[in-house]
């Protein structure tokens, strides 16, 4: 699918973020200049940290209207927002309707919650052919923070890849470059959180195990990620669009398949 027609598509799922109500000018400033700069110094972006609605709202600002290394240095100033916040929804726009993998990873992984709404955008993305992996894998770990469990498909298959179990399914087909760690290591973080919610030991997953050692793991849990208990959140509008843009879309039936089963039937 060309990138631009994915991008439409995706957008279409997006739940409306309001306009920030009073971004503080000179935290803006701050902000615009310290993103005109080479390098970013943690301790700059510590400092910019927003202690304020209004700080909130500059942030906001730049992730909805700024440039790209605006809209990157306010989602790493933004990080551990929560997602059911006027901040946390410009964060999850940005992450989703993101260009490259590096920003789409700083707003997607910003955010420590998702509303309900969100989810089929996720799902949408997490199974779109042409968007990186690390991207899919930050999407899906958004998925499994929700406690959405039907996920488990793609999480595996991500798991397996480059091993001997890895069969190129062409619902999870990317490309094979050898280079897995990133995405393997930000869906175990999910998938460790979303084990101990349920009072269970961690996955013993390690990216960097043999490839044995990681197919057998993968095995291992799928005694026990199935059998979680799956939400049953309230319906909302952005479910009915993923259904009906899934009646003619492929992508965007896989993505159903990801994230219904989380929701109450109609």
């Amino acid at each position: 699918m060309p990138l631009a027609l994915a991008l439409l598509l995706q957008a279409g799922l997006l739940p409306a973020v309001p306009a920030p109500a009073a971004p503080d000018p000179r935290h803006l400033e701050a902000l615009r200049a310290l993103a005109r700069s080479d390098p970013w110094p943690t301790a700059r972006i510590a400092a910019l940290r927003p202690a304020t609605p209004r700080q909130a709202d500059a942030l906001a600002e730049l992730l909805l209207r700024g440039d790209l290394p605006e809209g990157r240095l306010a989602a790493l100033v933004g990080a551990g927002t929560a997602g059911d916040t006027a901040l946390g929804a410009a964060l999850l726009r940005f992450g989703v309707l993101a260009p490259t993998p590096e920003d789409a990873l700083a707003g997607l992984l910003a955010v420590e919650s998702v509303p309900a709404e969100w989810l089929p955008a996720l799902a949408r993305l997490a199974v779109r052919r042409d968007a990186p992996l690390e991207t899919r894998a930050a999407a899906c770990s958004l998925l499994l923070d929700a406690g959405v469990v039907s996920a488990w498909p793609l999480v595996r298959a991500v798991l397996l890849t480059g091993t001997a179990e890895d069969r190129g399914d062409p619902d999870w087909d990317w490309p094979r470059t050898g280079r897995y760690e990133l995405p393997k290591r930000i869906l175990l973080l999910a998938l460790d959180r979303l084990l101990q919610r349920h009072g269970l030991p961690p996955s013993d997953f390690e990216p960097n195990a043999s490839w044995a050692a990681q197919a057998a793991r993968v095995h291992a849990l799928d005694a026990v990620v199935p059998r979680l208990e799956t939400p049953r959140l309230p319906p909302v509008e952005t479910l009915e669009r993923l259904r009906r843009a899934a009646a003619s879309d492929e992508e965007a039936a896989r993505a159903l398949a990801l994230v219904g089963p989380a929701f109450a039937d109609r």
